[in-house]
């Protein structure tokens, strides 16, 4: 439970101020999953970061990459390359999922 001379606080921001607050409330959720994600120190290929399923039957995902460098002083705690945007989808004919970069770039922007 939050504090409540901060939600008396909060409840008097206007309504800029509340969405520069959410604003800057999700890059410290994605800044503290980045952490949590480096002090597991697992040695997985990628890490999701975010995940958004639109009905394009597509979805992205941001994610943090392992180079597979055996010297790559970035990886020895796990993924830690990107974030990188990923879009995986069904591919009927080689009966597979296949995932496709996009870039640092969020593919998302202007459609949620």
């Amino acid at each position: 439970m939050l504090p409540s001379d901060l939600l008396t606080a909060l409840t008097n921001l206007t309504l800029e101020q509340t969405q520069e607050l959410l604003q800057w409330l999700k890059e410290q959720i994605k800044l503290q999953k980045r952490a949590e994600c480096l002090q597991k120190k697992e040695h997985q290929q990628r890490v999701a970061l975010e995940k958004h399923k639109l009905s394009d039957g597509i979805t992205y995902q941001l994610e943090l990459v392992n180079c597979g460098k055996q010297r790559c002083q970035k990886c020895a705690i796990g993924p830690s390359h990107g974030p990188y945007w990923y879009g995986y989808y069904w591919d009927s004919k080689r009966k597979k999922m296949v995932s496709r970069y996009l870039g640092k770039k969020a593919p998302l922007d202007g459609k949620d």
